[in-house]
């Protein structure tokens, strides 16, 4: 009988530790893959770096953990595969796997790594970084790989408005002569060299995100009369009575330390391309000191800004360019010098490189 208990009791105790340990891998919370990649800057101390973030479930705080990181794409599958395997070293994409186990972490349970000695023609090789922790003397690993390189992380940051000037050869990155495959608006391929941003949606994507920053807003696409409203905002005067846009959001946007740099281009672009004269006159005022006759709170440029995004023509109570003439486009990779891609949508290619034709738009 006393035999017949215990066992009742090991089995409860079996039941209930399985449950838990199948209850916390299926939440994937034991340890997380964080997005946000940076980079270590360079200093008197410090060599330049790529630095990967994992995050630990409050359950596990205390246990070892590390990455492992491999040049190349890989996948989870692959790594434990190869770890399964007994060797070690460990090769993927014929290079070798490194193990690094991190003492301790943040009092957010997060913990890091830096990666050095990138050299310059390796800133377009990606590396994948999974983070692990060890439970119950096995090691637990999240669901998703992070693949990144440091061009990629170089030019989200510049995106984002962020120092890259004191990245080392950050000008490589952007002067470099790999090839990307985009569509036109009007189904075309693409192939252009450079890392700026020529796909109409995804710079429209980008200005909203921007814009929303600046001004603490939600916007989710553009409406014509709606981004005027708010692009005027600020401004003392009536439409007809305005000469001074200095204190619109639409010249503050423009000028804003963080995005000029990154959207000024745009207004170039208005200025030298088309052909509605007061959206000329708007956009020449805002690349100055916002003031001008006639300037008609920047109605006659917003309006042509979100015909711009939506290749559409619509002037509202005044008029703008039209953008259903969709070979204005053509012409945007001469101007083009602030908004950088993705490079987690796109793949760029040496010379000479076969590629797959893109999804129409």
């Amino acid at each position: 009988m006393k035999k017949k208990i215990l066992l009742n009791l090991l089995v409860v105790f079996l039941s209930l530790f399985l449950l838990n340990t199948f209850s916390l891998k299926a939440e994937g919370e034991l340890v997380t893959n964080l997005e946000g990649v940076s980079i270590r800057k360079k200093t008197d101390d410090y060599s330049q770096g790529l630095r990967f973030y994992g995050k630990l479930d409050e359950s596990v705080k205390g246990n070892a953990h590390g990455f492992y990181l491999a040049y190349g794409k890989t996948t989870l599958s692959e790594l434990t595969e190869k770890l399964d395997s007994g060797a070690n070293p460990i090769y993927i994409n014929g290079k070798e796997v490194y193990h690094i186990e991190i003492p301790g972490s943040t009092e957010e349970n997060n913990f890091s790594v830096v990666l050095v000695g990138i050299p310059e023609d390796g800133y377009f090789d990606l590396i994948s970084v999974i983070p692990y922790v060890v439970v119950n003397g096995v090691k637990v690993f999240p669901p998703e790989v992070n693949k990144r390189c440091v061009a990629d992380v170089a030019l989200k940051m510049a995106n984002a408005g962020e120092e890259v000037a004191d990245i080392v050869r950050f000008d490589s990155i952007v002067n470099t002569n790999k090839k990307k495959v985009s569509m036109s608006p009007n189904g075309d391929v693409i192939i252009s060299s450079g890392v700026y941003e020529l796909n109409i949606l995804k710079l429209r994507r980008e200005f909203i995100k921007d814009w929303n920053y600046t001004f603490n807003k939600t916007l989710t696409e553009l409406n014509h009369e709606e981004f005027f409203n708010e692009a005027k905002e600020g401004s003392p005067d009536t439409d007809v009575n305005n000469n001074d846009l200095s204190n619109t959001n639409l010249y503050k946007f423009f000028n804003n330390h963080r995005f000029s740099n990154k959207w000024r281009w745009l207004l170039n672009y208005m200025v030298n391309e088309c052909d509605i004269y007061f959206a000329s006159l708007q956009a020449n005022a805002i690349l100055g000191n916002g003031l001008g006759n006639n300037l008609f709170n920047g109605a006659h440029l917003a309006y042509s800004l979100v015909n711009f995004f939506n290749q559409s023509n619509e002037k509202g109570l005044y008029n703008a360019i039209d953008f259903t003439d969709l070979s204005r486009y053509d012409r945007v990779k001469n101007y083009n010098d602030g908004v950088y891609v993705d490079m987690r949508e796109y793949e760029l290619y040496d010379e000479g490189g076969e590629f797959n034709l893109p999804a129409p738009l």
